[in-house]
């Protein structure tokens, strides 16, 4: 089992640290693009974390709990053990009564008595060479004209005697300690044998007299008996212990010359039928758990088939244009569900094709020069905008946005604001508020007989053009906050209408479900109560943990014209890649501008450098205010100022050494 924890805390851990950069940057998603889609998959993606970095901690505890347990690191604390005499009544069932007489001496003084603890688990080493954990059942534990406590301490039985309103002076002290330990059903098929580990590994300190008593139900072949100093049967030190066997009792002391610091491990091989069948010491709980997670599984599974499953794919349909009049931007985000400031550059290209300005790049600088020249001192520029008639599931701040702006008009006048757009994007792709008219816009496209812009191209070019009309990219220091506007208006404009929401609330229950399979995990493990043959349900029961968290992120799914537009795009992507010279000049001819058009969503599609090599042969009309090279749009992204502080601004005492498991050590003590 330490094994599987060990596993289970690397993959858990590993998990994690994939995941909180993830986590950190959803929630900050979640705050600026607070769609349905991004609400849900946060509180998906949270509860996810939480959970997972539950199952990790208490992974890390319980190995931490087993290098606790090293008896080597334990040292005994103003006593040594003077004598130890353990005798050991065995039933044919397999139930053992043990008493323990123990002398110890106090070369300190404050101490209240001592404490022994005894495992439920251990681990037994047959004569087979097979080691495997066994659970036992101790009871009718005391202290004999002593006072004492009876505890459990992670997974083993502590009995603590002594007064704590009295303390020992220097000098012996025998302590008698009695119990019934029933071992269990016996685990060998083909032989029995009767193992017991006596004294206890971790006192910290020389057990010296250390002799054992043994007596057993029925006559036993005495030359069958092994004494190890380990629990895997590789230390035999039956030569450093004194033994001889009267009846059925098997009487034994370690050599004066061997230092016993550790337990010893009494070995007697007995003929198959030896012992009754005994006592099943397991029980169901960790079972029931198992249980419980894999219907929990099955649910997840029968919730993702229905409502996360991905519609069926729509065919690829050539297309020579962009589908439903969607800009650069918006194309890019449909694809491959990024925001950045990739997106950023195709609608300054776009800008470029549509003549509204021109790329410069000369003497190492990439400048972006204005061709729409209007001074605000020469008109006033007026923003019309309404409010929205209706609308639904309107958050709190965003009425506060619209009762500040509007008062009690439905319609206002934004005079000279050159923020208006910045400051209301968001409420702007909600359909909140509807621009009715700009007279900047206006006045460009009826004086320079301009094309009209998408609401993400004007958030570039007023951006731009805030200060001066000419703009180096390098040298701006603002810029860069635009990505965060384009960011908010792709996410309010498409994601409702492109992502099925109804998928996302499933998710946010799905995870839900991982939830509480990670606290019956968890509980599962705890319990030690499975039988170790069954010890595989450990690791099944956590895979289907896995698979719930796989079921909760493959619930993401897009609407049936989500895969509609996908497929719209795709094929207009392969068009980019494949299209034909025949097609290309027909096309050339029929708007001489083709190229320059295409160009910014060849570049978000990844395509530009095909769709450049396209044109090497194809006679176009020059563009006049171009002098950029636009097989090198990268650099042109790389130009970008962006700050290194912001750069995701562009991307938006004694435990039980395993549970359920067996425990590594066969108990111990000390003072206190």
């Amino acid at each position: 089992m330490v094994v599987i924890f060990k596993i289970i805390t690397i993959i858990v851990l590993f998990t994690i640290i994939i995941f909180t950069k993830t986590v950190i940057e959803k929630i900050a998603d979640s705050i600026k693009k607070p769609s349905q889609k991004n609400k849900y998959f946060t509180r998906s993606i949270i509860k996810f974390f939480i959970m997972a970095f539950f199952v990790s901690f208490f992974g890390f505890v319980m190995l931490l709990n087993h290098f606790n347990d090293n008896p080597e690191t334990k040292k005994a604390d103003g006593f040594t053990i003077e004598s130890y005499h353990v005798s050991l009544n065995v039933h044919e069932d397999a139930i053992v009564d043990v008493k323990e007489e123990i002398t110890v001496s106090f070369y300190e003084v404050g101490h209240h008595g001592i404490y022994k603890i005894t495992p439920y688990w251990l681990k037994y080493t047959g004569q087979d060479g097979k080691t495997m954990s066994r659970k036992s059942e101790i009871s009718d534990l005391i202290a004999l004209g002593e006072n004492y406590t009876v505890d459990q301490v992670g997974g083993k039985a502590q009995i603590k005697i002594g007064d704590p309103n009295v303390t020992l002076p220097i000098g012996t002290h025998t302590y008698t300690i009695t119990y019934t330990y029933d071992m269990g059903g016996d685990p060998y098929s083909d032989f029995d044998e009767f193992i017991f580990h006596t004294f206890g590994d971790y006192w910290g300190t020389e057990i010296k007299n250390a002799s054992l008593k043994v007596t057993m139900p029925k006559t036993f072949d005495q030359t069958n008996i092994h004494f190890f100093a380990d629990k895997y049967r590789k230390k035999d030190i039956s030569d450093s212990v004194n033994y001889y066997v009267i009846g059925n009792t098997l009487y034994a002391d370690v050599s004066a010359n061997y230092e016993l610091m550790k337990s010893l491990t009494v070995d007697i091989a007995l003929p198959e039928g030896y012992f009754m069948s005994g006592s099943n010491n397991y029980g169901i709980t960790a079972i029931t758990f198992g249980i419980l997670i894999f219907i929990l599984t099955i649910i997840a599974f029968i919730i993702w088939y229905h409502y996360g499953k991905d519609l069926h794919k729509v065919s690829q349909t050539v297309e020579f244009y962009p589908p439903e009049n969607y800009d650069a931007s918006e194309i890019g985000y449909l694809y491959k569900d990024d925001v950045g400031s990739t997106l950023s550059v195709s609608l300054i290209v776009s800008l470029a094709s549509k003549d509204y300005i021109k790329i410069d790049e000369s003497e190492n600088l990439t400048k972006i020069i204005n061709l729409c020249p209007i001074e605000l001192k020469e008109f006033e520029r007026i923003i019309k905008v309404r409010k929205a008639d209706n609308f639904k599931m309107i958050k709190h701040s965003d009425k506060r946005a619209i009762k500040k702006l509007f008062g009690n008009q439905s319609h206002v006048d934004i005079v000279n604001d050159s923020t208006f757009y910045h400051n209301y994007i968001n409420l702007i792709t909600k359909g909140y508020i509807q621009i009715e008219s700009d007279t900047l816009y206006d006045s460009i496209e009826t004086t320079y007989h301009k094309k009209s812009l998408s609401i993400n191209e004007k958030l570039i070019y007023q951006q731009l053009f805030q200060k001066a009309n000419e703009n180096v990219l390098s040298e701006d220091s603002e810029f860069y906050h635009v990505f965060r506007d384009i960011s908010t208006s792709l996410s309010n404009q498409l994601n409702d209408i492109i992502y099925d929401t109804t998928s996302y609330k499933k998710m946010n229950r799905v995870s839900n479900l991982f939830v509480v399979a990670g606290i019956f995990w968890i509980c599962m493990i705890s319990v030690e109560d499975l039988n170790p043959r069954y010890f595989i349900l450990y690791t099944i029961a956590f895979g289907a943990l896995i698979l719930i968290a796989a079921f909760m992120f493959l619930m993401k799914r897009k609407t049936s014209y989500g895969e509609q537009i996908l497929s719209k795009i795709k094929g207009f992507r392969n068009y980019l890649e494949t299209a034909e010279k025949n097609r290309i000049n027909q096309l050339v001819e029929e708007n001489p501008n083709y190229f320059y058009d295409i160009l910014p969503y060849a570049y978000v599609l990844n395509v530009s450098k095909k769709w450049i090599e396209k044109f090497e042969n194809i006679p176009m009309p020059e563009k006049e205010k171009v002098d950029f090279d636009y097989s090198k749009l990268d650099r042109l992204n790389n130009s970008i100022y962006i700050p290194s502080s912001s750069s995701g601004s562009s991307s938006s005492s004694g435990g039980c050494s395993s549970c359920g498991g067996g425990c590594s050590s066969c108990g111990g003590g000390g003072s206190w």
